[in-house]
């Protein structure tokens, strides 16, 4: 009699493997998880065969056994089950650093179940592994083609996790001819696979974010196999260590030890690892991006919806400000992304995403990489108002922030124009920054550039939806909320950890900055820009007095927290560092 058990992985199938086994009255020949099924030479007896219902598995190659089971276990189960058993199919598993990264969140969603979703710790391990896709795909994937396994193969008894873990099996027992006896104990070689043994902590894992996400995904194959639709989550959830951070720690041991016995690779082998670490990457990369737009058809063909919305601007132009106003309107439950430094790549968890961009590369396929998003917004700002606000700022970028001396010849200078506005044009305050500095050049090279590019970046990225810091500040975002279909209400106000980009707030105080003498100079530099966003006008009349919470004291503040972020000593002591740094350094390579 040729007996097979058949299941998705971490379903049960090692524990009815090892009870079929146990109430065999003679020893069977057993096979644990062909691919492929193929008659042995010998014949007689009893065979005991075990699969996971893979798409590498031939399913039709196992058709001649006699007696076939399928297990099935609540997916919700299953899924806790995979995102910790997977652990030891990582890519960090020898990797000390990452994997206790990894275990401290599993440790934290102990002491808090509610602090971090289910889908955070899945986005997590796929992080960790540096862009390789992750067991969640899948998983999905597979939840939706083996929903209709048993109904595509009526041979197959189907037994549910629940009935084995509490021995009941007479059914089964009948359908096999066998009598259960003992328990479902697997040996030492398999005991990596078992956990709890039981059924219904998910209730205890899952967070209301993973039951929106979750249960249209689940809805096929919990019908299929008539699991209770029962989504409530336990009012006082507890995870126990021993069925997770400690299950993990354990398995990990294990499997580092049978990997790797005691023995340390060569130094060409391990650069040959290397070689193979970052060539399975680049691959890993390319079937996570195919997994995430697998993923991101099925969920929209069960309705799961996301909202992708894309901030991009130059740098002072208030794209912080717009981004913290559009959060505020957003579900808890969004992937924020703040000046990512890497092209965008389709996530895995189909979330809503709200993205914010510097629109001041080169790189076009960065800026491409944004394309899917659902709603594109670019937020100009008038270039003359944005030149004053980029020149205060980048003092904590500038050679001498931490310099007391010309620090306080640059604040000096500032509060003479804002004493007297018209002495001091904004060439004079370049031209002095630039002296501070050490450069020879009057006015950044990069601002026309700057404009040249921002100015053509809609013909090279169309579908962008235009926004003007001046409206939104003066809060007129009406065209704005029904592009977007949400309602923009209240202040923007900007996180405390960004508060240090946060000016005046306003729009036309370049008129109290500039002189004739600069309309001059920048009037051509604008001109292209300006026309194609709808500023105009050079008149410097009326304009209102320089404040010095907008200038000189703006700028000591900034770079007060950045010194104190940096932990900065006395600033003469930092120059006394560098100086010796740069003499040890022309001296190594003989510059002197």
């Amino acid at each position: 009699m040729k007996y097979l058990v058949a299941g998705q992985p971490k379903s049960g199938t090692t524990a009815l493997f090892y009870r079929i086994k146990k109430s065999l009255r003679n020893e069977p020949t057993c096979f644990f998880e062909p691919k492929r099924w193929e008659e042995p030479t010998t014949s007689g007896g009893n065979v005991l065969t075990k699969i996971l219902l893979l798409p590498t598995t031939d399913i039709a190659s196992f058709d001649t056994f006699d007696k076939k089971i399928l297990i099935v276990r609540d997916p919700r189960d299953r899924l806790i089950s995979v995102l910790l058993y997977s652990t030891i199919h990582t890519t960090f598993l020898f990797d000390e650093g990452r994997m206790r990264e990894w275990i401290e969140a599993i440790k934290d969603k102990e002491r808090d179940p509610r602090s971090k979703s289910v889908l955070d710790l899945f986005q997590l391990k796929c992080r960790l592994q540096t862009g390789r896709k992750d067991h969640l795909v899948e998983l999905l994937r597979n939840e939706l083609r083996y929903s209709v396994f048993a109904k595509e193969h009526p041979t197959y008894f189907v037994l549910r996790y629940d009935d084995l873990v509490e021995g009941r099996l007479a059914e089964l027992g009948d359908f096999l001819g066998l009598t259960f006896t003992g328990d479902e104990t697997v040996d030492a070689r398999h005991q990596r696979v078992v956990r709890t043994k039981s059924s219904g902590s998910w209730r205890s894992w899952l967070s209301d974010e993973d039951v929106s996400f979750f249960k249209p995904m689940f809805t096929p194959y919990m019908a299929a196999y008539a699991f209770d639709d029962d989504w409530r989550l336990d009012e006082h959830p507890e995870i126990r260590p021993e069925h997770a951070s400690d299950y993990v720690e354990r398995i990990v041991a294990e499997w580092r030890q049978k990997e790797r016995p005691g023995a340390k690779p060569s130094g060409a082998q391990s650069h040959r690892v290397e070689q193979l670490i970052h060539k399975a990457r680049d691959e890993g990369k390319k079937a996570y991006e195919a997994g995430a737009v697998a993923i991101e058809l099925g969920a929209s063909l069960f309705g799961v919806r996301t909202n992708r919305i894309l901030i991009a601007g130059q740098p002072k132009t208030g794209t912080t400000a717009l981004f913290f106003k559009v959060k505020a309107a957003m579900p808890p439950n969004t992937v924020e992304l703040f000046e990512p430094k890497e092209p965008f790549h389709a996530t895995l968890l189909p979330r809503p995403v709200l993205a914010k961009i510097l629109v001041q590369r080169t790189e076009e396929a960065y800026y491409s990489s944004f394309s899917s998003f659902d709603h594109k917004i670019l937020i100009t700002r008038d270039p003359r108002d944005q030149l004053i606000s980029a020149l205060l700022y980048s003092t904590i970028h500038s050679r001498f922030f931490s310099d007391d001396e010309k620090l306080a010849r640059f604040l000096e200078l500032l509060r003479k124009k804002e004493s007297d506005p018209r002495a001091v044009s904004v060439l004079e305050i370049y031209r002095f920054r630039s002296e501070l500095q050490g450069e020879p050049r009057v006015v950044p090279d990069h601002i026309a550039r700057a404009h040249a590019f921002a100015s053509g970046f809609e013909d090279r990225h169309p579908g962008y939806f235009v926004v003007k810091y001046e409206d939104m500040v003066s809060d007129n975002l009406g065209a704005l909320e029904r592009e977007l279909g949400m309602t923009l209400g209240g202040e923007a106000e900007v996180g405390e950890k960004y508060q240090k980009v946060v000016r005046t707030k306003a729009a036309g105080g370049w008129r109290s900055w500039f002189t004739d003498e600069d309309v001059t100079y920048f009037q051509p530099v604008f001109e292209r820009y300006m026309s194609r966003y709808g500023y105009a006008g050079w008149d410097l009349a009326g304009a209102p007095p320089i404040r010095p919470e907008h200038a000189s004291e703006y700028v000591a503040r900034i770079v007060a927290e950045r010194r104190q972020k940096l932990a900065l000593g006395p600033a003469q002591e930092s120059e006394s560092l560098l100086g010796r740094a740069t003499a040890a350094l022309r001296a190594a390579i003989k510059l002197t």
